[in-house]
Protein backbone atom coordinates (compact mmCIF):
# COMPACT_ATOMS: atom_id res chain seq x y z
CA UNK A 1 0.00 0.00 0.00
CA UNK A 2 1.64 3.45 -1.17
CA UNK A 3 1.30 5.89 1.44
CA UNK A 4 1.26 9.70 0.31
CA UNK A 5 2.55 12.83 2.82
CA UNK A 6 2.22 16.27 1.34
CA UNK A 7 2.59 19.69 3.58
CA UNK A 8 2.06 23.32 1.93
CA UNK A 9 2.93 26.99 3.21
CA UNK A 10 2.10 30.04 1.73
CA UNK A 11 4.95 32.51 1.45
CA UNK A 12 6.09 35.68 0.45
CA UNK A 13 9.96 34.75 0.33
CA UNK A 14 11.41 35.85 -2.81
CA UNK A 15 11.72 32.63 -5.09
CA UNK A 16 15.27 33.24 -5.49
CA UNK A 17 15.66 32.72 -1.65
CA UNK A 18 13.65 30.07 -1.33
CA UNK A 19 15.36 27.77 -4.28
CA UNK A 20 18.99 28.46 -2.68
CA UNK A 21 17.54 27.65 1.14
CA UNK A 22 16.05 23.87 -0.24
CA UNK A 23 19.24 23.25 -2.56
CA UNK A 24 21.59 23.49 0.33
CA UNK A 25 21.06 20.48 2.35
CA UNK A 26 23.36 22.26 4.80
CA UNK A 27 20.96 24.66 5.88
CA UNK A 28 18.14 22.61 6.27
CA UNK A 29 18.62 22.35 9.80
CA UNK A 30 17.75 25.89 10.30
CA UNK A 31 14.24 24.94 9.03
CA UNK A 32 13.49 21.66 9.07
CA UNK A 33 13.61 18.75 11.92
CA UNK A 34 16.64 17.36 10.94
CA UNK A 35 19.67 18.28 13.45
CA UNK A 36 22.86 18.26 11.27
CA UNK A 37 23.05 17.46 7.32
CA UNK A 38 26.13 16.68 5.88
CA UNK A 39 27.19 15.92 1.61
CA UNK A 40 28.68 12.88 0.86
CA UNK A 41 28.69 13.75 -2.78
CA UNK A 42 28.15 17.23 -4.43
CA UNK A 43 26.12 16.91 -7.42
CA UNK A 44 28.36 18.38 -10.56
CA UNK A 45 26.08 21.40 -10.75
CA UNK A 46 26.45 22.49 -7.45
CA UNK A 47 23.98 22.03 -4.33
CA UNK A 48 20.94 20.48 -4.59
CA UNK A 49 21.61 19.44 -8.41
CA UNK A 50 20.87 15.31 -9.37
CA UNK A 51 23.47 13.01 -8.37
CA UNK A 52 23.95 14.73 -4.56
CA UNK A 53 24.55 12.28 -2.08
CA UNK A 54 23.22 13.79 1.45
CA UNK A 55 23.19 12.75 4.85
CA UNK A 56 20.30 14.10 7.42
CA UNK A 57 20.16 13.48 11.08
CA UNK A 58 17.62 13.11 13.71
CA UNK A 59 18.73 12.63 17.27
CA UNK A 60 17.10 9.26 16.79
CA UNK A 61 17.22 9.03 13.29
CA UNK A 62 20.03 9.18 9.96
CA UNK A 63 19.12 9.16 6.47
CA UNK A 64 20.78 8.89 3.32
CA UNK A 65 18.89 10.22 -0.07
CA UNK A 66 20.15 11.12 -3.51
CA UNK A 67 19.16 14.36 -5.35
CA UNK A 68 16.96 13.29 -8.78
CA UNK A 69 16.39 15.18 -11.72
CA UNK A 70 12.97 17.73 -11.43
CA UNK A 71 11.22 19.56 -13.78
CA UNK A 72 8.82 22.70 -13.61
CA UNK A 73 7.69 23.67 -10.50
CA UNK A 74 9.11 20.74 -8.59
CA UNK A 75 12.56 22.69 -7.87
CA UNK A 76 13.79 19.18 -5.42
CA UNK A 77 13.11 15.40 -6.19
CA UNK A 78 15.00 12.97 -4.16
CA UNK A 79 14.75 9.41 -3.26
CA UNK A 80 15.96 7.37 0.10
CA UNK A 81 19.20 5.10 -0.23
CA UNK A 82 19.14 3.50 3.64
CA UNK A 83 18.11 4.90 6.78
CA UNK A 84 14.28 4.39 7.46
CA UNK A 85 12.31 1.14 7.04
CA UNK A 86 10.62 2.37 3.78
CA UNK A 87 10.25 1.00 0.41
CA UNK A 88 10.24 3.18 -3.01
CA UNK A 89 10.68 6.71 -0.67
CA UNK A 90 10.44 9.69 -3.07
CA UNK A 91 9.93 13.27 -2.21
CA UNK A 92 9.61 16.47 -4.24
CA UNK A 93 9.46 20.13 -3.03
CA UNK A 94 7.31 22.40 -5.45
CA UNK A 95 6.89 26.14 -5.68
CA UNK A 96 3.91 27.42 -7.09
CA UNK A 97 3.80 31.06 -8.01
CA UNK A 98 0.05 31.91 -6.23
CA UNK A 99 -0.58 35.63 -7.11
CA UNK A 100 0.77 37.28 -3.79
CA UNK A 101 3.43 35.23 -3.39
CA UNK A 102 3.95 31.50 -3.69
CA UNK A 103 3.10 28.01 -2.14
CA UNK A 104 5.60 25.60 -0.85
CA UNK A 105 4.91 22.26 -0.79
CA UNK A 106 6.67 19.29 0.07
CA UNK A 107 5.25 15.72 -0.41
CA UNK A 108 5.95 12.27 -0.78
CA UNK A 109 5.66 8.77 -1.47
CA UNK A 110 6.41 5.50 0.10
CA UNK A 111 5.72 1.96 0.95
CA UNK A 112 6.12 0.84 4.69
CA UNK A 113 8.89 -2.31 5.11
CA UNK A 114 6.86 -3.64 7.67
CA UNK A 115 3.39 -3.64 6.88
CA UNK A 116 0.47 -1.84 8.33
CA UNK A 117 3.59 0.50 10.31
CA UNK A 118 3.79 3.22 7.73
CA UNK A 119 0.97 5.43 10.09
CA UNK A 120 4.45 5.76 11.83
Amino acid sequence: MTITISKSISTRVPRAKLLARIADAARWPEWSPFTRAEVEKPGPGGAGTPGEIRWFFTSSTKSREEVLPSEGDVVLRYRLLEGLPLKDYVAEVRIVEDGSGRTVTWSSRFEPQVPFTGWF
